[in-house]
């Protein structure tokens, strides 16, 4: 912002209320959500093709099994960073070494281990 456009801000008068918005006891869209996903419908089951009534979030959780099981690697990935945890690639072993990637390829299982757990 510059100067000029901060001489222009003047502050509401008192009394002054708040114009727009949403109106009071209006859910957003979060609480929408959640509400209609635990609703339950009825769906053709991926794994049997039997039509079954679940809630959309057991839907999904089927649909991403069906995914994983025809080989979508995105899907296999979604599920095991929800039951294991996302992979990091943080290192966790003592910093402060110098040495280039052709160096550390040539170092040995247990020059490696020395090196990260001193």
């Amino acid at each position: 912002m510059n100067k000029s456009s901060l001489n222009n801000l003047v502050p509401f008068k008192k009394g002054h209320k708040k114009v727009g918005g949403r109106k009071k006891g209006t859910p957003n869209q979060t609480t929408l959500l959640k509400k209609l996903i635990y609703e339950n419908f009825t769906y053709k089951n991926p794994l049997t093709n039997v039509e079954e009534k679940k809630s959309i979030v057991e839907w999904i959780n089927l649909i991403l099994v069906a995914q994983a099981i025809e080989g979508n690697m995105r899907a296999i990935e979604i599920i095991f960073d929800r039951l294991e945890g996302k992979v990091t690639t943080e290192f966790k072993g003592k910093v402060g070494v110098d040495l280039t990637v052709e160096e550390l390829e040539k170092m040995s299982d247990e020059e490696l281990k020395k090196i990260a757990y001193g």
